[in-house]
């Protein structure tokens, strides 16, 4: 599990998917090759996902654009 965790400081951007959690909950428990029902994730249940992965985050690794960091829109200054 250490593989897939990414220190916060590293992380540029959170975006909040609070307004989408319960489609992503639902599609995932429809694609079990995704995440398997008995991983420790999904025995969370949805409610454990809205406390704990209301939010999305990525780490920027290069930019064209000036970025505002911390970011929590993908396509912020982007025509």
């Amino acid at each position: 599990m250490a593989q897939m965790l990414t220190p916060d400081d590293q992380v540029t951007t959170w975006v909040d998917i609070s307004d989408t959690i319960e489609r992503k909950w639902n599609a995932l428990n429809r694609h079990v090759t995704q995440m398997s029902p008995e991983m420790p994730f999904m025995k969370m249940g949805l409610e454990g996902w809205r406390a704990f992965w209301y939010r999305e985050t990525f780490v920027l690794r290069e930019s064209r654009v000036e970025p505002a960091l911390p970011e929590t829109d993908l396509f912020a200054g982007l025509d």
